[in-house]
């Protein structure tokens, strides 16, 4: 799932900087537009990587799905999966 979003958020960037590092003269140096988005590149790479680590449950945990209760809707949510007792 990560790699997905990684590859849809960073395929345009990293395809554009290609084609302009192959269609840029021999003399003309890196502008501000190609650092930008290296940076943006960068800064999207940093923000996917703490989402990774920070969100999420513990995989023994047990995703509820969101549903309605009394014409409310309780959105879903991840609980701990109930203990079950030694027989």
């Amino acid at each position: 799932m990560i790699i997905r979003l990684l590859v849809l958020l960073l395929l345009p960037i990293i395809l554009f900087l290609i084609w302009r590092r192959i269609r840029r003269s021999e003399d003309e140096t890196a502008g501000p537009l190609d650092y930008g988005l290296l940076g943006l590149a960068v800064v999207i790479l940093i923000g996917l990587g703490a989402m990774a680590l920070t969100q999420g449950g513990d995989p023994s945990d047990e995703y509820v799905p969101p549903r309605v209760i009394d014409g409310r809707v309780v959105p879903g949510h991840i609980a701990p999966r109930p203990q079950q007792e030694a027989q």
